[in-house]
């Protein structure tokens, strides 16, 4: 069976995009790029106040895989050291999948999946199995991200606070942020736009993105 891991991740963020303007809002994906191999993920998702990062692998079996990366023990074991930090991972960070044979999409908390005796063996084990009461499906997923529950994910100023702690901490990077592409328009030609940090592309989305359909609708000058 082929990989369809970006594809998967397209339908996703796609997915995401129409429940928020179901609703009124907005939400951009960030892909990461190679950055994916220090920060434990795909890409980063916004509605320019909320954020969450999210690793994608097309199939459960998949889920494995990443017992071959050392910066994803690193922060297995890191995590299980630090509360605060498992806090704020917990919120944050989560990895999807699709269920054969249907490809239904579950989601968890990227710990509660992969910092397991089933991905890593008997290097660690301060959780023996997956977390499986925790899964939830996109739909689910989408409304806890956009009902605006201050409990359910992170400001700015936390998600600055675990990425930092994530690329400098667990991975070794050299840089304490990450660096985001997006594109404008100009003079009828692509641009992008190269955003140097969170604080960046919360500032670039509040400043260009336009209102939403529900927003425009109601707005009287």
């Amino acid at each position: 069976m082929a990989n369809h891991e970006q594809s998967f991740a397209d339908e996703f963020n796609k997915f995401m995009r129409e429940k928020a303007l179901a609703r009124g809002m907005r939400i951009h994906a960030f892909s990461l790029d190679g950055q994916d191999r220090d920060a434990g993920a795909d890409y980063v998702l916004t509605d320019a106040n909320r954020f969450a990062m999210v690793e994608f692998k097309y199939t459960a079996s998949s889920l494995i895989s990443e017992s071959h990366k050392p910066r994803r023990l690193k922060l297995c074991q890191e995590l299980a050291r630090a509360p605060e930090m498992r806090r704020l991972h917990d919120l944050c960070h989560f990895i999807a999948w699709t269920q054969t044979p249907q490809l239904t999409v579950r989601l968890n908390v990227y710990r509660h999946e992969i910092c397991t005796a089933r991905v890593f063996g008997s290097e660690f084990r301060p959780i023996s199995a997956a977390d499986a009461e925790s899964r939830v499906n996109a739909t689910r997923f989408a409304d806890d991200f956009l009902d605006g529950s201050e409990d359910k994910l992170l400001s700015l100023e936390e998600f600055n606070v675990y990425v930092q702690w994530v690329l400098t901490q667990t991975s070794g990077a050299t840089r304490s942020t990450l660096e985001l592409v997006t594109s404008d328009v100009v003079s009828g030609d692509l641009l992008l736009i190269r955003l140097n940090s969170f604080k960046d592309a919360k500032d670039w989305l509040e400043r260009n993105w336009p209102l939403p359909p529900a927003a425009r609708h109601s707005y009287t000058p």
